[in-house]
């Protein structure tokens, strides 16, 4: 059973840092072969520079919801973490560390805002056909309607070619993943977690996860430290997440 729980730790392990790697290359990389603009634009038509905007939003958002997750939903990673590893501490010292909700979808909005940049290019190759584009400051709202998490983009920008000029507003995406229900699910282990905080809450993962249709993982560390990997499946998209935090416990007290 030991040999067992090594491999399956290495696996996760293997996992988490496919993941953090994939995205990181990604989000650094996306550029504007990526999307599907190749289509030539006569005078009148603008349409491409919205559908282009759409697409980026599109991508960047799923990609940066991902690398949140595997950052224990945070951009900026805080104080508590673990030293070589983007994962935060939601427990330390009996403390809970478990960030409020408002918190961390703001920090969503933070990493896609600044992937978006690198996606959109300042419309390069939109100026490059001719067009001159007045751009405001883009800024990205998740907004969260029952199971529904949208990610809008505010902005205005005015394209102009020749004697055609078209006004482009707000773009609104849609996620895959039910963010009230993920944040829930976290907010009830950490809830348990504190009914005794120096002890792993096993049994009520076991029954979480089975009633929450969420598969998890422990991976024991040293130093008392346990790492948390909770993978979540959308069940129309079938896409995934997985959603990594620490915790560290004092089982020196115990011996």
């Amino acid at each position: 059973m030991k040999i067992k729980a090594q491999i399956t730790s290495f696996i996760i392990i293997g996992m988490i840092l496919l993941l953090i790697i994939s995205s990181l290359v990604y989000l650094t990389g996306i550029s504007k072969s990526q999307i599907n603009t190749e289509q030539q634009l006569d005078n009148q038509d603008t349409n491409p520079i919205s559908t282009f905007m759409q697409s980026c939003l599109q991508q960047v958002s799923e990609k940066s919801f991902m690398q949140w997750g595997l950052q224990s939903g945070y951009f900026n990673m805080p104080e508590k973490k673990l030293e070589n590893q983007p994962i935060a501490l939601y427990l330390f010292d009996n403390t809970t560390y478990f960030p409020e909700k408002d918190f961390i979808k703001n920090q969503l909005e933070l990493s896609i805002d600044s992937n978006l940049d690198n996606c959109l290019n300042d419309f390069q190759q939109f100026r490059e056909q001719g067009f001159d584009i007045e751009a405001e400051e883009l800024r990205t709202v998740a907004v969260i309607f029952g199971n529904q998490l949208n990610v809008r983009l505010s902005h205005k920008i005015l394209a102009k070619k020749d004697s055609s000029a078209t006004e482009i507003k707000d773009i609104i995406i849609q996620l895959p993943y039910d963010f009230n229900n993920i944040y829930a699910i976290l907010q009830a282990i950490n809830a348990e977690q504190m009914k005794n905080p120096n002890a792993v809450p096993i049994g009520f993962l076991a029954m979480h996860s089975e009633q929450n249709s969420f598969n998890y993982n422990l991976i024991y560390q040293d130093n008392d430290i346990v790492i948390y990997s909770l993978l979540f499946e959308d069940k129309e998209s079938k896409q995934q997440l997985l959603f990594n935090f620490a915790a560290k416990y004092n089982w020196d007290e115990l011996k």
